[in-house]
């Protein structure tokens, strides 16, 4: 009886309010428990408990008996607190979260003052970033406030919360990707360098401050850390190629951009031969990615060191033609390729990947990446050169067609010699059939492969070709000269060719010859075309023979000779290198005074690397006599000839009339061209490369030899291949060395 009567005396509408405030609360736990299904049940609870608020203070107003005034009131009042703590809990969260808010903005804009002193320090040090054990001590002076900017504003602890990423310390900033990290939030410490070990993300409930190379700052989940680049990459798989078929006798570094592979007899690489390229593969989704290879050889894939694929022609019984691993989108995982091929030329291997809801589909180039650090162990060099133009003196050039025949192959001047008298230039050249090569000359071997002489009678403005008789390669048995030769004669030329040399008296139209060079001592000789006359029976010729002791992949070392009975005997003078182990070879040599010789000449040294591809240098030094040949000293290099790949290629020099220096040469790295530098010392400096071309397509070109004509223009003689004719052929570029400062 007491009951019914409490409850007639508590307000409906406070006992209302209290039931949907419970209702409201159990819906937000709910929502809460649901995650994205329970945004609908928060939403509901809010709602209900704002009702419920409502209502607990229209029960309050309601509220005018006194008998039921303290029980309602209590429970009207309680309606209303417990409607209010899910408002009072937002408003809390609000706060929280722009007081987090204004300190991730604060610690970005660090992060991003950080980034931006990286910039300032490699623009004022030739693009270099600042070295690792110093990089906070070097950014000082181009910060503002930098106790303030070196540290997250929530630590506590440490005068710098901030690492450098040690993959890129030793890159030029402006060739850091803009996808690879910077800079980012670590444990507190000054000048630290590294990467996901000294991540920190205790500061920013479970983020980390990161910034990129392009200035853009990002906050990072640590569920995303695998996705993340620490390292600077590239495109494709680099390794290399091999002579033999397991894995022997490293010929040169490779790279593919594709697992979908095919090969020829015009590839270059033979019957016999392997391959293994090493990188990553970026998952395109998350669980289980199946691999599906076939090949005519033998393949092999291993990812994250675990074999996926193994085929094999010969045993089919043990092959392996699939293979499935867990993997997480957008990672990037180890992988490692070996190809066999035996047998014939032809060849192909193919390798692809399905998942489920995907069928079986090509793998995207964009999905294999390599690192620079793999670059750096397997000597790939990227052909993406920055070309500044501002590093090169360009003057007008007028550029000439030599020898350009369909079907035909012409090359390398420099071997062959060349002659001028007035303005009427020979210069000899080989004259083969072509047959493209990716990997070699494109000439083909299986056709005669002839000498031949161009002529020009207009100072190398237009010009004819011929095969004289008696020249080289036709045949003619070796004699030994009697000794009879004047090597002043007007119309004089002579001709080298290892150990044999022919001489004209009628400017390369007939030939006498040829006469044997001895071998000085059991040398193999590898001479070219190259002399100096000091008399009618004296002249000095620049030899070279093959010496075991060289590191390089042509083992030749240059030396000087003389004859003084009309070249009837030789006398050996002198090495003209003393580095043995450098090759040195084809020199070219100006008389300076009556002792005084200046000699350029071809180098190269492969640093040997077992099982792997050698770390090649191709330069030119000049060396300097002061006895007429006795004896040669290091004078200075002139220039590089490539990025250490291509062999290099051969000076050509010659005294200007006005007594300056100049040297031409081929570039056989992109830029593909021709270049030359001037020295006004006597070789001892050189001024900026001269460009005189730039448009070759590949590497097989240059070899130049160079003449000065009567109006003191050179006209520069090489063989070239360029986009219009790509066929390689013979080529001249007539230009003023006069235009160029002679400071």
């Amino acid at each position: 009886m007491d009951s019914d009567q409490n409850k007639k005396q508590v307000s409906p509408i406070a006992r209302f309010a209290l039931y949907w405030t419970l209702c409201g609360i159990i819906l937000l736990f709910m929502g809460f428990v649901f995650g994205r299904v329970g945004e609908i049940l928060v939403m509901a609870g809010f709602f209900v408990s704002f009702i419920a608020f409502w209502l607990g203070v229209f029960a309050l107003i309601m509220i005018r008996h006194k008998k039921q005034k303290r029980i309602s009131y209590v429970i009207a009042l309680c309606a209303i607190l417990l409607a209010s703590l899910p408002f009072l809990w937002t408003i809390f969260l609000i706060s929280r979260s722009l007081r987090a808010k204004k300190q991730k903005i604060a610690c970005c804009s660090n992060i991003r003052k950080i980034c931006v002193a990286l910039y300032n320090y490699s623009n004022d040090y030739n693009d270099k970033l600042p070295t690792a054990d110093a990089w906070c001590d070097l950014l000082v002076d181009y910060l503002e406030r930098p106790d303030e900017v070196f540290k997250c504003p929530l630590s506590e602890q440490g005068s710098c919360t901030y690492a450098l990423n040690r993959n890129i310390i030793n890159s030029n900033y402006s060739s850091i990707p803009s996808n690879i990290i910077l800079l980012f939030e670590a444990k507190p410490g000054w000048n630290q360098v590294g990467t996901a070990e000294l991540w920190s993300n205790t500061t920013h409930y479970n983020y980390n401050t990161i910034g990129f190379s392009d200035g853009r700052v990002e906050c990072v989940y640590k569920k995303s850390l695998d996705t993340l680049r620490w390292e600077p990459y590239s495109h494709g798989l680099v390794g290399a190629w091999f002579g033999e078929s397991d894995l022997t006798n490293c010929k040169d570094e490779d790279l593919i951009t594709s697992l979908d592979l095919s090969w020829s007899e015009g590839d270059d690489y033979g019957k016999e031969w392997s391959a293994k390229w090493q990188g990553n593969i970026t998952a395109p989704a998350p669980g289980e990615i199946t691999f599906h290879g076939e090949t005519s050889e033998s393949l092999t894939v291993n990812i994250d060191e675990n074999e996926i694929i193994q085929v094999s022609e010969e045993h089919p019984e043990q092959s392996k033609n699939q293979g499935t691993i867990s993997m997480i989108k957008g990672k990037q995982y180890p992988i490692e390729v070996v190809y066999s091929h035996g047998g014939q030329f032809e060849g192909y291997l193919k390798v692809e990947w399905s998942w489920a809801g995907r069928e079986k589909t090509a793998i995207g180039p964009e999905n294999l990446t390599h690192a620079l650090k793999q670059e750096e162990y397997w000597g790939w060099q990227s052909k993406e050169i920055e070309f500044n133009p501002d590093d090169f003196v360009t003057i007008p050039v007028k550029n000439v067609i030599v020898v350009n025949e369909p079907g035909r192959f012409s090359a390398w001047p420099a071997n062959n010699g060349v002659w001028i008298w007035g303005n009427e230039i020979v210069v000899g050249f080989e004259y083969c059939y072509y047959r493209y090569s990716k990997n070699g000359h494109s000439r083909d071997n299986d056709k005669p492969q002839l000498k031949y002489l161009a002529r020009s009678i207009d100072g190398g403005e237009t010009w004819t070709i011929r095969n004289p008789d008696n020249y080289v390669d036709d045949g003619d048995p070796v004699t030994v000269c009697k000794g009879d030769i004047d090597f002043t004669h007007s119309d004089f030329a002579a001709r080298v060719n290892g150990n044999e040399f022919w001489v004209s008296y009628t400017r390369g139209k007939t030939w006498q010859g040829p006469y044997r060079i001895p071998d000085f001592g059991g040398k193999e000789l590898s001479s070219r075309t190259h002399y100096r006359v000091n008399g009618p029976k004296d002249c000095l010729f620049f030899f070279s023979a093959k010496e075991p002791q060289v590191e390089a992949g042509l083992q030749d070392r240059a030396f000087c000779a003389r004859t003084t009975d009309g070249g009837k005997t030789f006398n050996f003078l002198s090495w003209m290198t003393d580095n043995i182990e450098v090759r040195s070879v084809m020199p070219v040599t100006c008389r300076i005074s009556e002792n005084e010789l200046i000699s350029a000449m071809r180098r190269r040294h492969d640093a040997r690397r077992k099982g792997l591809p050698d770390r090649g240098r191709n330069w030119i030094d000049v060396y300097r006599s002061n006895d007429n040949g006795q004896s040669w000293q290091f004078l200075s290099k002139v220039a590089d000839t490539d990025r250490g790949k291509r062999n290099g290629n051969p000076p050509s020099m010659v005294r200007l009339a006005d007594g300056r220096l100049c040297v031409a040469y081929g570039y056989r790295s992109e830029p593909y061209g021709i270049r030359a530098k001037i020295s006004t010392d006597n070789g001892k400096t050189w001024g900026k490369e001269i460009l005189l071309r730039k448009d070759g397509i590949n590497w097989d070109i240059g070899y130049c030899r160079m003449v000065q004509r009567p109006d003191d223009k050179l006209v520069t003689l090489y063989y070239f291949s360029t986009e219009k004719n790509p066929e390689q052929h013979i080529a001249a570029t007539i230009w003023n060395p006069g235009l160029v400062d002679k400071k």
